[in-house]
């Protein structure tokens, strides 16, 4: 059973955010939901067992102890308007903006027992996000909380199957974990296994995003091998779906993690072609640079 978290930390009135999708580089913005708006409902959920208990429908045994407090009145609310995952979720992403790390980390610990694979991302993408460029980003990584969580996102990723919603979390895991300078080999193994078996489920944003931290990460093996293997493969079957950022990052990421794949990189230049006039300086430099070190020459690109 997971220690209950205090809303009254966050301040009263706080905004309530329903997830949507990534909270930044590479996840998106969460939607703001203002008070008072009645959010929409994937799951039914109801109350049983007496005032001091609350249960969801859909989430087996899960549950947060109430006391009748205005405070767990509140939280009782919003689990059952958007579920207990969903809620953590919430919660998670005000806890980062308002109270950073030390709260984070906090909220973190509450939540662990009942996290669920995008809990899990967002906790990890959102500490990357508070330290990814600190002085203090491998001193994070050895805080009980975060051994903690790592245990468990491996234990979780294990047993996940393939769903809609996968990439997302793997893209945000990997992304997080090359940011803070995380050589997770059993991590980026098993995440890479299920990429694999996701990648028709990818969108560009998210393999780009996931091809770059396995490139970051700087890891090798086999696993690691057939994975740039068979990315390249469906990249190229894709390419057309790809901005000018996303053919930046893989380029740089195969060159990077010295991966030679000379189909990829004609099919990653031709379709760069017809994108460059919309590429940012620093792209440029990254796919002169990767081309370079991949020693590829497309006399239409150069």
């Amino acid at each position: 059973m997971c220690a209950l978290f205090d809303v009254s930390l966050l301040g009263e009135g706080f905004a309530m955010y329903r997830f949507m999708g990534r909270p930044d580089h590479p996840v998106s913005h969460p939607q703001v939901v203002s008070k008072g708006t009645k959010p929409s409902m994937n799951r039914r959920h109801q109350q049983k067992g007496g005032a001091g208990k609350l249960q969801t429908q859909g989430f087996g045994k899960k549950s947060l102890p109430t006391d009748g407090s205005k405070g767990d009145l509140k939280q009782q609310a919003a689990i059952e308007a958007h579920g207990i995952n969903a809620w953590m979720n919430s919660m998670l992403l005000v806890a980062a903006e308002n109270g950073g790390t030390e709260q984070l980390l906090s909220t973190v610990a509450a939540f662990l027992p009942q996290m669920n694979l995008v809990n899990m991302s967002t906790s990890i993408h959102r500490l990357a996000r508070l330290n990814a460029c600190s002085q203090d980003a491998e001193n994070l990584m050895e805080h009980p909380t975060v051994i903690q969580l790592c245990r468990a996102m491996l234990e979780t990723l294990r047993v996940t199957p393939v769903s809609a919603s996968l990439p997302q979390s793997l893209s945000n895991i990997m992304w997080s974990m090359a940011s803070l300078h995380v050589a997770g080999k059993d991590i980026v193994e098993v995440a890479a296994d299920l990429a694999m078996r996701s990648m028709f489920l990818f969108k560009p944003a998210e393999l780009s995003s996931f091809v770059w931290a396995v490139a970051k990460i700087a890891m090798e093996g086999q696993t690691i091998k057939l994975f740039f293997d068979t990315t390249a493969d469906y990249i190229i079957s894709i390419v057309p779906r790809f901005n000018i950022r996303g053919l930046a990052m893989i380029a740089w990421s195969y060159a990077s993690a010295r991966q030679h794949h000379p189909q990829l990189f004609n099919s990653l230049a031709d379709q760069m072609c017809a994108l460059l006039t919309k590429a940012n300086p620093q792209e440029l430099a990254n796919i002169t640079w990767a081309f370079s070190t991949a020693n590829h020459c497309n006399q239409r690109l150069f």
